[in-house]
């Protein structure tokens, strides 16, 4: 970088090794999530005779029940997830009439570096989550604790390729805190199911929560890091699940590619 700089040259690296951000330091934790989807229908009377389960998937486990919740014929939603005990085993009898059940996991998006440098492939970072983040950016921190020499003229995100990236730890309570409402009451909506005009206002304020986080707890705070370095930002914002124009904005070098 300091040789760089004597010929007048700026250096610019990706934070990290290929793309997107990630290796083998990232934990599933703060890996990429996806959420699938159980659905269970029980007459009045009885009741779930086996386990919650989300099984395998082929990108990894998929075992974390983030909400279980029952809606009825006539309007009802029950949320059931108290009564799940920690093997999976739900105890509730469903009342008189026909009610079906939603069971929403979190599972492992599995996304790991492309084009990793040796020794640099591992699973990818949450693009919607701060922590994930600053857990991943904690080791570059540390890395270069004592290094008191030039910086990279910019820090580069490649397009966004994510993946399956669907879901995060919080994304219940960020929707409920952002939207105003509580998205465990609208399930078969968001999964595409009942009134269109429903589906379609809750699919939005899905995908609008989502481009919340990407750019308020990833990319944004992405930029603040670079630019404590001393660094500028380039970013190729688009295939962002978020308004580009918003995350090309957050950048200092806004970029696109062609092919």
């Amino acid at each position: 970088v300091a040789e760089a700089k004597r010929l007048g040259m700026g250096v610019d690296m990706s934070t990290g090794t290929g793309w997107p951000p990630g290796g083998p330091e990232v934990s599933a934790e703060d890996a990429t999530a996806q959420v699938i989807l159980k659905t269970y229908t029980l007459e009045g009377g009885a009741r779930l005779e086996k386990p919650l389960r989300a099984g395998d998937n082929e990108r990894g486990p998929a075992e974390h029940l983030r909400a279980l919740m029952a809606y009825s014929e006539s309007g009802e939603v029950v949320d059931l997830a108290g009564n799940v005990d920690a093997d999976g085993n739900l105890d509730w009898v469903a009342p008189a009439g026909t009610w079906k059940l939603y069971a929403v996991f979190q599972g492992l998006g599995g996304k790991k570096v492309e084009r990793a440098a040796p020794g640099g492939v591992g699973y990818i970072i949450d693009p919607f989550s701060n922590e994930a983040l600053d857990n991943y950016l904690e080791r570059f921190d540390k890395a270069f604790a004592d290094y008191k020499g030039e910086q990279p003229r910019a820090h580069y995100h490649d397009s966004y390729e994510y993946g399956r990236a669907t879901w995060t730890d919080d994304l219940f309570e960020q929707f409920r805190r952002r939207r105003g409402y509580d998205l465990r009451e609208q399930l078969p909506a968001l999964f595409g199911e009942g009134d269109e005009d429903v589906v379609a206002r809750v699919k939005c304020d899905y995908r609008e929560t989502i481009a919340d986080l990407h750019l308020e707890s990833y990319i944004g705070p992405w930029v603040e890091w670079c630019h404590g370095k001393g660094s500028v930002t380039r970013n190729q914002a688009h295939g962002s699940p978020s308004n580009l124009l918003d995350v090309y904005a957050a950048a200092d070098i806004p970029e696109t590619e062609i092919f």
